[in-house]
């Protein structure tokens, strides 16, 4: 696929690679033939958690979730504009989909199935390693450029590094063979731990979901007040008559401010406001999904 490669190139690559029926760029959006393609480089993407046809932001975000959690794990420090890409414009969705046609190029995998792979929930056993080897990306390899022309251009190339894998060294023990549960071969005091790291993971497994639902529904405010705005603004710049007050408008977003969902409970002044609490957030300077 060629650097700068046109929409309709575009189209008939992603249509005729993954078996999709794509029509226009501003489809790709919703992330899910994003994380085909980078499946179809690294194979280890839960594709059939993808979500091909969402019909909210919710399970795009999760799309996008998805496709950043891959980025992190090998390493790829490009961007994901993600709040750009979910508004289906054009330009955004064709610079991206210009850059991961590049580092597909340049990184495939060979004999990818796509349809079968968005039937698989899990990363295939041998996905990246047929070769014996894995693909490690090095941050100045797969960044796409962030200044400059916004016409997608990289100036170094997705560079394979090969890392002979060692094996593991297997420890053997004397008597009772060890296995996978509480079997007798696991000292008490390992037993103890196991079960302690258990509980610890699955308590931090409540506390994610949580914060992505109030993540979420902090992000849908937004987006409600967004399209509001965004609505009075085109009836402004086309001379149409508004027939909202300021009262009513000012009303209208206090409303979406103070709304709840079901499920959801707005911390209380004592819980946000406790002891340490400044502690407790730590700033970041972009959001993992």
């Amino acid at each position: 696929m060629a650097v700068g490669a046109s929409r309709s190139e575009l189209l008939e690559w992603i249509n005729t690679t993954y078996q999709l029926k794509y029509t226009k760029i501003e489809q790709c959006g919703n992330g899910a033939v994003y994380c085909q393609i980078f499946d179809s480089i690294f194979g280890d993407l839960p594709m059939g958690k993808v979500n091909f046809n969402p019909t909210s932001d919710y399970q795009t975000l999760t799309n996008y979730k998805i496709l950043q959690s891959g980025f992190s794990r090998h390493k790829i420090t490009r961007e994901v504009p993600v709040e750009r890409l979910m508004k289906c414009r054009l330009q955004d969705n064709l610079e991206f989909l210009q850059w991961m046609s590049r580092l597909w190029s340049e990184n495939k995998l060979d004999d990818y199935d796509p349809t079968a792979r968005r039937k698989a929930t899990l990363p295939p056993s041998t996905a990246g390693a047929s070769s014996g080897s894995r693909r490690v990306f090095s941050n100045s390899s797969a960044n796409g450029s962030q200044s400059g022309s916004r016409r997608t251009s990289l100036t170094g190339s997705a560079q394979k590094v090969r890392e002979p894998l060692h094996s593991k060294p297997t420890l053997s023990y004397s008597g009772s063979r060890v296995s996978s549960g509480y079997g007798p071969g696991i000292p008490s005091g390992v037993q103890e731990e196991l079960k302690n790291l258990r509980a610890q993971a699955e308590e931090m497994k409540l506390v994610q979901e949580s914060l992505e639902t109030e993540r979420n529904f902090y992000f849908n405010k937004l987006r409600d007040i967004e399209i509001l705005t965004q609505n009075l603004s085109e009836k402004l710049q086309s001379s149409e008559p508004v027939d909202v007050s300021m009262e009513q408008l000012v009303s209208h977003i206090q409303e979406i401010l103070y709304s709840t969902t079901e499920g959801f409970q707005i911390p209380s002044e004592d819980q946000t406001d406790g002891p340490g609490k400044e502690n407790d957030i730590k700033m970041v300077d972009e959001e993992t999904f």
